[in-house]
């Protein structure tokens, strides 16, 4: 609310996360904003809280997408960007198997955003409330879900999340359950 008016109706308010829209973070590569900063180098989209360390390991929550979907991975991006941000994700990286014609290894299928769970202080049921949040917003949004990936255990209850570890000291993934109801 502004201190001129009770109601801003007369303001335009854009909503978080419009500042990373997809196409504008690829055409312009790297775009700094307020706590976050969003890359895209190559075939990755990556949002970054600027105070948080880079992680490949650990805890992953990954949304599957269909990516042969026209305009699926952009919509995706731009539906939840403002989310993400809003709820204090620090790490997520998207891969987009479309961008400039990169051939992306078949491990990555089925994993076209990444969550880094591990970095995020929220318990077990914050991130059932967090996770029903993402799905109600890509249902709405009517973005295709896509084949989930081999590797990753799926959570029950969503035809977009799996999940995995592979942070046990071995490089062996740990085999957990974790239900999305």
């Amino acid at each position: 609310m502004c201190r001129f008016c009770f109601c801003c109706r007369h303001h335009k308010i854009e909503p978080i996360g419009t500042e990373f829209n997809y196409s504008d973070v690829r055409r312009k590569g790297i775009i700094p904003a307020g706590d976050y900063t969003c890359t895209a180098i190559s075939e990755w989209v990556t949002l970054k809280r600027n105070d948080v360390p880079d992680a490949g390991y650990g805890w992953k929550i990954h949304i599957s997408l269909d990516d042969e979907f026209s305009g699926n991975i952009e919509n995706a991006w731009n539906v939840l960007v403002g989310l993400f941000i809003t709820k204090r994700i620090n790490l997520v990286k998207l891969i987009d198997q479309g961008a400039k014609d990169i051939t992306v290894h078949p491990n990555y299928h089925g994993r076209q955003i990444t969550i880094y769970s591990d970095l995020e202080p929220f318990t077990a049921d914050e991130w059932r409330e967090i996770l029903q949040e993402i799905n109600d917003e890509l249902v709405r949004a009517k973005v295709v879900p896509g084949y989930r990936s081999k590797i990753c255990q799926p959570i029950e209850g969503s035809s977009y999340f799996s999940y995995r570890n592979d942070d046990n000291g071995s490089g062996e993934y740990l085999d957990h359950r974790f239900s999305f109801r």
